[in-house]
């Protein structure tokens, strides 16, 4: 595995980026030859690139300034607009030349059929993100183990976190929902949370 914790050879791997936003890796899975798609409900078509950008900006702003409080909110919101600015223009240009891997959807109801990927990953969407509505965040985990094959892992990062002890709680939690789905692995990165299909 990658730094990030994906995979350093994707080939041939059918890949689903949850809540990607302006991720980039969706751009960079493809280039080493994934098939990988990215679903977030602010893509839609025919919705100019620039206005995606702002509304997912602002987004992201209130949520850092609910969990944060104003000031922190806003440095955090700050810190990642400017690290964001590459991967920004690595997925306009993707989402231009490759339209049909950007996908509009909901992690509660994705638009996928069952078993059809061998990797799920969501950074900083349904742990730490939809984690925040214990029914949402359950329908989040299941939805993603529906669309994996045997064998499948759906990796969860938490990328922003206000203790480990809130992330831990959230990893037990889906431990206990899903203990007969699925088998779980300690995170290396961060504390990342792998759950394997049988």
């Amino acid at each position: 595995m990658s730094a990030a914790g994906l995979p350093q050879d994707p080939a041939g791997m059918k890949i689903l980026d949850i809540g990607a936003g302006w991720s980039d890796a969706v751009a960079w899975l493809c280039e080493m030859g994934a098939h990988a798609f990215a679903l977030d409900p602010l893509y839609r078509p025919g919705v100019d690139s620039d206005e995606f950008y702002r509304r997912s900006e602002e987004l992201r702003e209130e949520r850092l300034i609910e969990r944060y409080g104003l000031q922190l909110g806003r440095a955090y919101s700050n810190s990642l607009k400017d690290s964001n600015r590459a991967a920004r223009e690595i997925t306009i240009r993707d989402r231009k030349e490759h339209p049909a891997r950007y996908v509009p959807g909901y992690a509660g109801a994705l638009p996928f059929r069952d078993g059809c990927f061998d990797l799920v990953f969501s950074i900083n969407c349904i742990t730490h993100g939809l984690d925040e509505d214990y029914g949402v965040f359950m329908r989040a985990v299941a939805e993603a183990l529906r669309v994996l094959k045997p064998q499948g892992r759906l990796h969860l990062y938490p990328v922003l976190w206000s203790s480990y002890s809130v992330i831990n709680r959230k990893h037990e939690e889906l431990i206990n929902r899903f203990a007969g789905d699925l088998i779980t692995t300690p995170g290396a990165v961060n504390p990342k949370l792998i759950l394997q299909k049988p």
